[in-house]
């Protein structure tokens, strides 16, 4: 019973101790390849912000329409509430990063990694990268 007890204790600490909920707005730049004729490919200069949210309830991440490749722009075009918004997988939570992948399409998987200690977002596979500047987003406290 008493180790029972203990373990239950530990688990109840672990749970808590850990999941904390957790939401990223991340303020950056990077570049996308795009197609300039039938040979040349141009990177084309994006800014914007990706919004990650990481709870028990949902994973999370939103990337700015600019990063969006043409099959996802063609699928969105006539669609009222517009997708950029997506489910992250494979989330992995240690005290240097955070890292993950999500599925824009069903070729196109890129993958996150945010340095827990500088705050900077690294995303490579859409087709180009962008990088930012993390900043936690604090609910219970409104702008204004």
């Amino acid at each position: 019973m008493k180790k029972f007890l203990i373990i239950l204790v530990m688990v109840s600490w672990c749970s808590v101790g850990f999941a904390e909920d957790l939401q990223l707005i991340c303020k950056g730049s990077g570049s996308k390849r795009t197609s300039g004729g039938s040979v040349l490919k141009l990177n084309k200069p994006v800014s914007g912000s990706v919004i990650i949210k990481l709870t028990s309830g949902e994973k999370s991440i939103q990337i700015p329409s600019g990063l969006l490749p043409t099959i996802n722009r063609i699928a969105n075009f006539a669609k009222k509430d517009k997708k950029n918004k997506f489910k992250l997988k494979k989330v992995k939570i240690s005290d240097k990063e955070i890292s993950g992948i999500f599925m824009l399409n069903p070729i196109s998987k890129p993958a996150i990694k945010i340095d827990r200690y500088t705050g900077i977002l690294y995303l490579e596979g859409i087709g180009g990268t962008f990088n930012g500047e993390c900043e936690k987003i604090d609910l219970k406290e409104k702008k204004f």
